[in-house]
């Protein structure tokens, strides 16, 4: 639902503002989310985010790594339920919210960053 919203607010706001040959560009950061995506040749091709370490991590290939902005995606949203718990805010959807993003992301690595020790920084 939210999705839908943010791409009528797309087209109805925002690629009005932006030269129209930058809006096939822009999408691919936007729709479809997360989404790791690579351009060779002209053409938007789906690449796994090691791939995108391994082979197309320049700007040639103009790539998006969809893996990694879902994994920063879950961890603002882990920032924003620890730090409403420290000031005082207990609502236990909060305190679950924190602990499933904490088992999900434990053992995570993505693109060589180690997102369980990011996430164990914040305990």
């Amino acid at each position: 639902m939210i999705g839908e919203y943010e791409r009528e607010e797309w087209e109805a706001t925002i690629a009005k503002l932006i030269p129209s040959d930058w809006n096939g560009e822009m999408k691919m950061f936007t729709d479809p989310e997360f989404k790791s995506l690579v351009t060779i040749n002209g053409q938007t091709e789906e690449k796994t985010s090691d791939e995108i370490t391994k082979s197309f991590n320049q700007d040639l290939y103009n790539p998006v790594d969809g893996a990694i902005v879902q994994a920063v995606d879950s961890l603002s949203g882990f920032i924003e339920a620890c730090l409403t718990l420290d000031n005082g805010i207990r609502n236990p959807a909060l305190e679950q919210t924190k602990q499933k993003l904490i088992d999900k992301h434990k053992d995570a690595s993505i693109a060589g960053i180690d997102f369980g020790q990011i996430y164990k920084d914040f305990l």
